[in-house]
């Protein structure tokens, strides 16, 4: 979008102001923007393939016009490519229709990202500590209660923790995905990992890290202590 708007106004500039030698650089710009948006294309079609209804069809509409853009002005670089790098006015009104295009493209793919929340992360509140009411150690389930490798879910104030038990050692992990919201603790413990059971991201159970994806950001995790037969937890980040 960044490299479309430099076209409109190199475009602009040339036919209304008459500034010549422009048609070169506004025709290389152009391309940048649609080899970029051609990465965009294959990337937004793996997200959507990891969303549900209604981000399914708010997607694919996101999508389609998106890639409608990308043809207009692909056609118009093509025309600007065989006419000597000339900026007329027909090749600018095809830009022109791309880029009123991808701005209604980018309103849905901003109302996927900051109304539906899709491919954001699921555990940003946690964010230094604010939104977690451990930040002492606090017993949240006895050690007993616990089986070999088995995740439980336990809530503390409404806050919820995946535990596990690995021999004498526990470790606690936030219990929501941070890729798509998934219940971590009926994830699948391997290999000092949870997998995340809806799209299979990995992460580390001593740090929360992401091991594998989709997932980019890390799930919050708790430092564990075991006293008088209570698991003890806390909030680490």
């Amino acid at each position: 979008i960044g490299a479309w708007t430099v076209v409109m106004v190199l475009d602009l500039a040339a036919l209304i102001f008459g500034v010549k030698g422009l048609g070169l650089a506004s025709g290389i710009t152009l391309a940048a923007g649609v080899v970029a948006a051609l990465g965009a294309i294959i990337t937004g079609f793996m997200d959507w393939m990891d969303v549900d209804p209604p981000e399914l069809a708010i997607g694919i509409t996101h999508a389609t016009i998106n890639i409608l853009a990308t043809i207009f002005f692909a056609i118009s670089f093509y025309l600007r490519l065989n006419d000597n790098w000339d900026i007329e006015p027909t090749y600018f009104i095809l830009a022109a229709i791309g880029y009123g295009l991808v701005t209604a493209g980018g309103y849905l793919g901003g109302s996927l990202v900051y109304r539906l929340g899709t491919m954001i992360n699921r555990d940003a509140h946690f964010g230094g500590g604010h939104g977690s009411s451990l930040k002492d150690f606090t017993p949240v389930i006895a050690f007993n209660d616990l089986q070999e490798n088995k995740p439980r879910r336990v809530e503390f104030k409404g806050e919820p923790i995946m535990v596990v038990r690995q021999g004498q050692r526990v470790y606690a992990l936030c219990a929501v995905c941070s890729h798509y919201g998934g219940p971590l603790e009926k994830g699948k413990v391997e290999n000092g990992t949870i997998e995340c059971p809806w799209h299979y991201s990995k992460f580390a159970l001593d740090t929360g890290k992401v091991k594998r994806g989709p997932a980019t950001a890390p799930v919050p995790y708790y430092e564990t202590n075991v006293k008088d037969g209570q698991v003890l937890v806390k909030f680490v980040k």
